[in-house]
């Protein structure tokens, strides 16, 4: 009994040493958010009128997992022609730091399972969420059994839509590096997933370049496939020259197994800014997702996924704290001709 109960610390240890300390994160001046979609009806869909520049056409729906967590959509269509579903885990999952006790703590997590095994402080208190949905918006508002709360809203401007998070902490200690990731899923999309990695890659220079071109001795992906895979750039306030590429991190669920563990690939230069993007199978578009308040993008092929995460610093007892998670946008043209522009 003794040996099983350490393994279960071991791996709910690495579980939230993974998830909530790396990567690290910043946050720039705390911003604000409105409720979720204040007066909306509650059902159905939003939907974003194209204007002149943009070249996609985006629908907002809310959704759930098979777990009956929530997940936004984003249904694309271009020249009148649907294009596929854009998948957000919404959010993926939740973690900090207690300050009290010091030690990571995950409140949140959508995939459950001995694969991903989570020792969480807090469950929601009902699922599935109640969305709210406007002409250019969608959230929800969830309320955990501790008292804290989130406030979910994705935000159709300009073309792009932005994901925004408010967390309430109504829990009895103080919080800091608040971390809420939002999995941006593109595997629904069938002229976009890149399970290969060959259109996927981070700004550099003032241009986007693929990963492939970038980490050197990773030529072929599908020769390293083993395990999992995870491909990633910092920027340069937080970059560091990896020491071995790519970076082996046990499984969180089996961390015994060294056929399980997580392959890290690292860009190894700065990249200029925390943006990644994947360029359509016939080159006339590029989704882009990039976070200013970020200094860390990875993409998981396994999953399909883009990810460009911030944090939140310190979030105290009563406190409300602002995460800004990330922006997805549709350009015209292939990857390499998508200037780095914000």
């Amino acid at each position: 009994m003794r040996q099983s109960s350490n393994r279960v610390r071991l791996r709910t240890g690495l579980c939230l040493a993974i998830w909530i300390l790396w990567p690290p994160g910043l946050l720039r001046a705390a911003d604000t958010i409105d409720a979720p979609v204040p007066g909306a009806r509650r059902e159905g869909t939003a939907t974003q009128p194209v204007r002149a520049g943009e070249i996609m056409r985006l629908r907002l729906e809310g959704s759930e997992n098979a777990g009956h967590f929530p997940i936004l959509l984003i249904h694309l269509a271009r020249d009148s022609k649907e294009l596929g579903v854009v998948k957000v885990r919404f959010p993926e999952h939740i973690g900090a730091i207690d300050e009290t006790t010091r030690r990571a703590a995950l409140f949140y997590q959508d995939v459950r399972g001995p694969e991903w095994p989570a020792e969480l402080a807090c469950e929601p208190l009902r699922l599935p969420v109640q969305w709210q949905v406007a002409d250019d918006r969608a959230g929800y508002l969830m309320t955990f059994d501790n008292g804290m709360r989130l406030a979910a809203e994705a935000r159709v401007r300009k073309g792009a839509v932005e994901l925004i998070y408010r967390f309430t902490n109504n829990d009895r200690a103080p919080l800091r590096r608040i971390s809420i990731w939002s999995c941006v899923n593109f595997g629904q999309v069938p002229g976009l997933n890149d399970p290969l990695m060959a259109r996927t890659g981070v700004p550099v220079d003032g241009r986007f370049r693929r990963f492939r071109d970038l980490i050197p001795g990773f030529t072929d992906y599908p020769t390293a496939q083993a395990g999992l895979q995870r491909f990633e750039g910092y920027a340069k306030s937080a970059w560091i020259a990896p020491r071995r590429n790519p970076r082996v991190v046990p499984h969180p669920g089996f961390p015994d197994d060294p056929a399980r563990a997580i392959k890290f690939w690292q860009v190894p230069r700065p990249i200029d800014r925390a943006a990644i993007a994947t360029e359509a199978v016939d080159g006339s578009w590029t989704m882009l997702t990039d976070n200013q308040a970020a200094i860390h993008a990875w993409s998981n092929p396994e999953g399909q996924c883009h990810h460009a995460d911030s944090l939140a610093n310190r979030c105290d007892r009563g406190q409300t704290a602002t995460v800004r998670s990330c922006r997805i946008r549709f350009l015209a043209g292939g990857l390499g001709e998508s200037r780095e522009a914000e």
